[in-house]
């Protein structure tokens, strides 16, 4: 192969690598305790959440999580608004879980009232 060609090939995968690595792929585990969340819902605080991709990927994963009702992503604070179902009680560790499996990092979540 021509060595301008080498470059310019490598500078294309390296720039990828790059451009895939910017939104939402942390991958970072955080500990999540044994809690259960009741009430209306919670807000999470979300690493990694970059773009209109990102909201759609955690608000899909967080759907799957028995007792969610709805979420809204925050991308300007990194944080996602989930409503849960009436008399829901959802375990922190499998909000936190969906959010790790997309490739997010999760630093923690509040209840709301």
């Amino acid at each position: 192969m021509h060595p301008m060609i080498s470059r310019a090939v490598g500078a294309v995968c390296v720039s990828f690598a790059l451009l895939a690595g910017a939104c939402g792929a942390t991958q970072t585990r955080a500990d999540a305790s044994s809690e259960v969340v009741r009430g209306s819902g919670a807000i999470l605080t979300v690493e990694g959440l970059g773009c209109p991709m990102c909201a759609e990927s955690i608000t899909a994963l967080l759907s799957d999580v028995e007792g969610v009702a709805s979420s809204k992503v925050n991308l300007e604070n990194g944080t996602v608004d989930v409503a849960f179902k009436p008399g829901a009680a959802v375990p922190e560790a499998s909000l936190a879980r969906a959010v790790t499996d997309g490739g997010f990092t999760f630093r923690g979540l509040r209840a709301k009232e």
